[in-house]
């Protein structure tokens, strides 16, 4: 089971100025690929086949569960492949022995949220070719003069100016 945080922002909206008493409808919508969660091993973000937990509130802090996804399989969002490994392991940050934030009625929320039942197969995949860096402290430029001039000679002449200017 891959690790995932406790909740993410995915999707937000911004009411109208209400009166006292007056309430809105907001109805916002995202893209459920984008609750995917980055496999190192396999270099996919995967969504796995499990309840993913729809959370409302007006901050972080104050959110209620309105619903559950339920994904019948894995669905891989995004598959990777890369083309220079990394030459040394990477140290992962992982939250093992930290118990995330919860609050007393989010039990019975998640009994009582509204199953939305999803096929894994109605999820979009995306496919990428990449390099991963390897040695960061390490540098092997080679430009040309032209694409040096381009670059740096215009905005050197703007600065040159204004400091005449300015004396």
């Amino acid at each position: 089971m891959l690790e995932k945080p406790y909740q993410e922002l995915a999707a937000y909206g911004k009411n109208g100025v209400l009166a006292p008493g007056q309430s809105e409808e907001l109805q916002i919508t995202y893209p459920l690929k984008t609750m995917a969660s980055y496999d190192s091993e396999r270099s996919m973000y995967i969504l796995e086949a499990e309840e993913y937990f729809i959370r409302v509130g007006s901050h972080s802090r104050d959110t209620s569960i309105a619903a559950a996804i339920r994904l019948d399989e894995e669905a891989v969002t995004v598959a990777a492949k890369d083309l220079l490994p990394l030459q040394e392991d990477l140290r992962e940050l992982k939250s093992e022995g930290i118990v995330p934030y919860s609050y007393q009625e989010e039990a019975q929320e998640k009994d009582a949220a509204v199953r939305i039942p999803v096929s894994a197969k109605e999820i979009d995949k995306q496919v990428y070719v990449y390099q991963k860096e390897n040695n960061r402290m390490h540098t092997n430029t080679h430009v040309s003069e032209r694409t040096v001039r381009e670059i740096y000679l215009k905005g050197f002449e703007i600065a040159v100016k204004i400091s005449i200017q300015n004396s």
